[in-house]
């Protein structure tokens, strides 16, 4: 059987030939952020992590991207999008580190996307730490992070929602502190589940467990320190797991391993990418995205590679952390910390890697709207007062927001109709680089930097 499992794996994984070449998504995502991760959804896909930060980019913790241009899902979150997925009614719902979406506060932790706008999502909201990761489950989208309460309900680290009310799931993961979960998967009919935790409901289960709906079980001796990613091989059916470890059951790991429903195995010698964050198979070829070992990061870093049945190979390009990977219309995506690939700063934080890249895609061009809303103040920088042009078309409710370079909301001002300025001093902002946004019936328009003295 094990000889059976390894010649499939070496069947799939022949040489890898990188005739493939690095390009750019539009104008990339702006001077500040990063991607923290990517699934495609009925055709698009969408990029989740910090997104808004200068004039070039209109989203906000989310935009979708349908190969040829990308679009801001209106006023997206405030602050960090972790993760998402789709439920059984066909909306996005995402997680992170959010306080508002559009301004109103009463966005947090979790929301939904209907396809048009977004929807507050109906639940009471897990209290005390982050939501990390959602999967849907058995019609069920089953929430997993750090936190251990939702509405007087003590939950450990894991709950599920099933469109009306949270369930407990089978006790949740505990033990040691801190104790959190970092990714789930879907396999086998199984829920997969990983995070720093050593107990799954009342089984000994090594930072790795399997959820069917009723109990907890272990994946064999499971793992010796912390994953921190998963990936799911439909076609050959096997789960490739990341990160932190070296062992996997009484196997060297060395970060990464595969678990075929019964066994683990580690056909791939040790992995040259430390710490690996992101997984795929892209072309019949595994490839591994991860961490940077030096700060700041250097050439000699391997962050991104790919195994060719025989041996590991370094893909040179990426100068920072990569988080997430996703296959889209035949050319592998590439999401992270990065702020160039091979010095060039056109790419960053996501790239095309691939044969089929589009070209002359941009943030820029997705400005349907076509109207002019705001103008750079005057004078900027400034020391004690400055001048927004701005316009609001009649019978339009218009606002105008500003944030500190971390993406910290700091002012709404309501605007008038018409072609006005909004005046600013001194005494309402401290010396420091903003940024400003006009807002037209909720949706944003256009955004800028200023900066103060």
């Amino acid at each position: 059987m094990k000889n059976r499992f390894l010649i499939i794996f070496f069947a799939i994984i022949s040489n890898c030939v990188f005739s493939q070449t690095w390009h750019s998504v539009g104008n990339g995502i702006g001077k500040f952020g990063y991607i923290k991760c990517l699934k495609e959804f009925n055709d698009t896909l969408y990029l989740g992590g910090v997104i808004e930060k200068d004039s070039n980019a209109i989203g906000n913790g989310i935009i979708s991207f349908d190969g040829s241009h990308f679009d801001s899902l209106g006023c997206g979150p405030d602050g960090v999008i972790y993760n998402m997925d789709i439920f059984k009614d066909g909306r996005i719902y995402v997680v992170g580190n959010f306080y508002r979406i559009c301004g109103d506060p009463s966005f947090n932790y979790i929301a939904q996307w209907n396809g048009t706008k977004w929807e507050q999502f109906t639940g009471a909201i897990p209290v005390m730490s982050d939501i990390e990761v959602v999967k849907l489950f058995n019609n069920q989208l089953y929430f997993g992070g750090s936190f251990f309460n939702i509405n007087g309900m003590a939950v450990h680290r894991i709950a599920s929602w099933d469109g009306v009310s949270w369930h407990d799931v089978g006790g949740g993961v505990w033990d040691p502190m801190p104790c959190f979960i970092t990714d789930m998967a879907v396999y086998k009919g199984k829920l997969i589940v990983v995070g720093n935790f050593i107990k799954a409901g009342s089984i000994n289960a090594n930072y790795i467990a399997s959820w069917d709906g009723t109990k907890w079980d272990s994946l064999g001796g499971g793992l010796n320190d912390n994953p921190t990613c998963l990936y799911v091989d439909t076609t050959h059916d096997l789960l490739y797991v990341g990160g932190y470890f070296t062992q996997a059951d009484t196997l060297s790991a060395h970060g990464l391993a595969m678990w075929n429903g019964t066994n683990w195995s580690v056909p791939f010698r040790q992995c040259i990418t430390p710490y690996p964050k992101s997984i795929s198979i892209f072309n019949n070829k595994l490839y591994v995205g991860g961490e940077a070992t030096s700060n700041p990061p250097s050439a000699q870093d391997t962050i991104f590679s790919c195994w060719d049945g025989t041996k590991w190979k370094k893909i040179i390009g990426p100068n920072g952390d990569i988080n997430a990977l996703s296959v889209y219309k035949g050319n592998l995506y590439v999401g992270g910390q990065f702020s160039n690939i091979s010095g060039d700063t056109a790419i960053k934080y996501i790239a095309c890697y691939g044969n089929s890249c589009p070209l002359n895609v941009g943030l820029n061009e997705v400005k349907k709207d076509q109207t002019e809303y705001l103008w750079q103040n005057i004078p900027n920088p400034f020391s004690s007062t400055t001048s927004i042009p701005y316009f609001v078309p009649n019978g339009n409710i218009g606002s105008i927001q500003i944030v500190d370079a971390t993406g910290n909301l700091m002012k709404i001002y309501k605007l008038s109709e018409g072609k006005n300025n909004l005046d600013i001093s001194l005494a309402q902002l401290t010396p420091g680089i903003y940024y400003y946004s006009i807002f037209i019936n909720g949706i944003k328009k256009q955004i800028l930097k200023m900066m103060v003295n």
